[in-house]
């Protein structure tokens, strides 16, 4: 028969002290599973309603359990790490199959409390594919370790519980929140480590250091000596670290995926933070950077491209030849005309005005000062006219240049005040001088 660590007397006799071990040992990881199981599984199921009132918010519920649980599992690896350390990878690890199991079950309680309460409480942080599909899964990884002999190797890979443990922990106490230190050990734990296991189990023949394992583990009875027990068959250990070699395999693509999301939020967040590194979208052509350009561009007109065209784009031909076409006046066009023609005093003041030769004679409606007011207030409504017939065709072309020219900065701005005011002024004078 085989002892609990995979020694079978070659002689066929077994110790009394053996014996005893034996029968201990398979009390302990038979017998007793059912049990360690149920302990567990009402232990925490207790334990919640007796911490939940002390988080106030429902987020917290769910962590609760479940910071628990990896803070188990993350000291109870503790030891199959230094083994992994000390002796040299999986095949080094002493199996501890009493210790391993009951870990293994306590986890299997997790899962199944964590379901339960949270169906009963926390319902809607219970994810379908997080939840549900993660925690039914893992149930049943749990116990094809348990029941293929490598519940020591699950045990091993609880230290990847570390950085649950440190985001339920700034979960519960924001004022514990630190994102670096959980990117790192998430790195160091699921990434790093979760590749060396697959490359331990995969690559490494496990049949000769299994055996060393067994015969240093043997020799710790005392009736017992390494000589005459053989090591079991090398085939079975080398298979038994297959499988769970193909799970950390099928595992790892759902790490790699939480990881990557850790990085985008840490990227989010600096750019939240630093708003100027975004650049303009045609550097090339002048468009400035995110910081630079005025903040009702992106909402008036995103095509960045599309503006810069319109703005070197120019305005079609019209009958005042002689108004401004530049970027950034076109709301001082009429005002510019208008001081320009009534400064001229000449046949462009004429045919801006539209009236007879006589249009400056004296006295009546049709003369002196009133009869320029109203031809000034005709050839205006004029303009407007002509303005929103053109603004049809080209209302695109028109907004780009009106946004150009409001974006262009207090220079253009105090320009134009600076233009208006003289005009106002030539006007005043020119009508003064009429009358």
């Amino acid at each position: 028969m085989l002892d609990p660590l995979g020694a079978v007397p070659v002689n066929g006799t077994l110790p009394s002290s053996f014996l005893a071990s034996l029968s201990s040992n398979v009390n302990i990881t038979t017998l007793s599973a059912t049990p360690i199981y149920l302990f567990a599984l009402i232990f925490l199921a207790t334990l919640y309603p007796a911490l939940a009132p002390a988080f106030p918010k429902t987020r917290q519920h769910a962590w609760i359990l479940t910071t628990i649980a990896a803070a188990v599992m993350t000291f109870a690896s503790l030891p199959f790490v230094l083994d992994y350390v000390k002796r040299g990878g999986v095949c080094g690890v002493l199996p501890r199959t009493d210790v391993a199991i009951a870990v293994n079950r306590f986890f299997q309680a997790y899962l199944t409390a964590d379901l339960a309460v949270g169906f009963l409480f926390y319902r809607a942080q219970v994810g379908f594919l997080t939840g549900w599909v993660h925690h039914v899964v893992y149930i049943g990884i749990v116990e094809v370790a348990i029941r293929g002999g490598w519940a020591h190797v699950f045990c091993l890979a609880g230290v990847m519980e570390l950085p649950t443990l440190l985001l339920g922990l700034s979960t519960l106490f924001p004022a514990l929140r630190s994102n670096v230190l959980f990117a790192l050990t998430f790195f160091a734990t699921r990434i790093c480590f979760h590749l060396l296991l697959i490359w331990d189990c995969l690559m490494r023949d496990h049949s000769s250091s299994y055996s060393d394992v067994i015969h240093s583990a043997s020799s710790s009875y005392k009736d017992a000596t390494p000589t005459p027990y053989a090591a079991i068959p090398t085939q079975a250990p080398a298979l038994n670290m297959r499988v769970p070699a193909l799970i950390m395999l099928s595992i790892f693509p759902l790490h790699a995926m939480w990881f990557k999301g850790c990085v985008a939020g840490f990227v989010r967040r600096y750019r939240a933070g630093h708003p100027s590194s975004a650049v303009g979208v045609d550097g090339k052509n002048g468009v400035e950077t995110e910081k630079q350009r005025h903040p009702l561009a992106p909402d008036v007109h995103p095509d960045a491209r599309s503006l810069a065209h319109h703005a070197r784009v120019s305005p079609p031909p019209s009958s005042f030849a002689f108004l401004p076409t530049g970027a950034g006046e076109w709301g001082l066009r009429r005002l510019r005309a208008l001081s320009s023609a009534l400064l001229e005093r000449g046949s462009m003041g004429q045919r801006w005005l539209g009236g007879p030769a006589g249009w400056v004679s004296t006295g009546g409606e049709d003369g002196g000062r009133w009869g320029v007011r109203n031809a000034i207030l005709e050839r205006l409504r004029q303009v407007r006219l002509r303005q929103q017939q053109l603004r049809r065709p080209g209302m695109a072309r028109r907004m780009s240049a009106g946004l150009i020219a409001a974006l262009t900065g207090k220079e253009v701005v105090n320009r134009g005040r600076e233009e208006l005011r003289k005009g106002k002024e030539a006007l005043v004078e020119y009508v003064r001088g009429l009358a």
